[in-house]
């Protein structure tokens, strides 16, 4: 028989929390989140094709000036495509680091959002607008530590392609 007076205390050790979203206006909020806790950005993210217009749009337009102007610093990771190697030639101005890996060995899809104690998971294919928002420090220190592992990896590819060119 369970004692219902524990699950408060259970719920009270378990602080994490799980949003999840639909649509471009339901996945801006996991953007606006950024904005909101105002810490470094760590991100996986996939500059393909297939990137809803509107959802893209607003983010060029509207978020990444407002967080640049906030002076949130984003720390990307993205596989080498036309498209994420022109947005890399705005990285000063965005107030962002852009690192690229081979698209053919890392094919990421989706992007992977770590800012303070947040995890964001986002589809913005427009076949497949959807977010996941975790609250969990746990999760997101641990996922920090997946992307600094990552991030040292992307510097080695980084190097590889200016020695070549």
């Amino acid at each position: 028989m369970i004692n219902n007076n524990l699950v408060p205390d259970i719920n009270r050790l378990n602080p994490a929390e799980v949003e999840h979203f639909h649509g471009v206006e339901g996945i801006k909020k996991i953007y606006e989140k950024t904005l909101e806790v105002n810490e470094t950005i760590s991100a996986l993210t996939a500059m393909t094709k297939d990137i809803d217009p509107e959802f893209i749009k607003w983010g060029l337009e509207v978020y990444v000036p407002k967080r640049a102007e906030k002076k949130i610093f984003a720390k990307i990771i993205s596989p080498k495509t036309d498209r994420a190697e022109e947005y890399i030639k705005h990285d000063k101005e965005s107030y962002r680091k852009t690192l690229l890996i081979p698209a053919d060995k890392f094919p990421i899809s989706i992007e992977i959002n770590i800012f303070g104690d947040y995890v964001g998971l986002v589809s913005w294919s427009s076949s497949e607008l959807l977010g996941v928002l975790i609250n969990s420090k746990k999760i997101s220190d641990t996922m920090r530590v997946f992307f600094e592992l990552a991030w040292e990896k992307a510097l080695d590819y980084q190097r590889e392609w200016e020695e070549r060119f």
